[in-house]
């Protein structure tokens, strides 16, 4: 696999959540990552990597991308004056 693409994680009665896979000249294993501020999801795979194999890799650890999901905080806008988390207490 080479470039950009995505794969659709069935979550049962939720639909599906979008995952997006690249293909990195540096990376050496695959990482998956959770955007703590909202739904997205990434995978990283190195050179070589097929799509099948990135496609079992998510598969296999549905149960831990959901769990990411369940506990991540809404995604804030960041605007004048708003208040910003940082360290377990809210700045301006």
């Amino acid at each position: 696999m080479t470039g950009r693409t995505t794969i659709a994680l069935d979550t049962g009665s939720d639909g599906a959540i979008t995952v997006d896979v690249r293909s990195h000249p540096a990376a050496r294993r695959l990482t998956l990552r959770v955007d703590p501020s909202g739904p997205h999801v990434r995978l990283t795979v190195p050179p070589g990597v097929s799509l099948a194999e990135a496609r079992r890799f998510v598969r296999e650890r549905a149960d831990w991308v959901m769990d990411q999901l369940a506990t991540a905080g809404p995604r804030r806008r960041l605007e004048p004056q708003a208040l910003l988390p940082f360290r377990g207490t809210d700045h301006r």
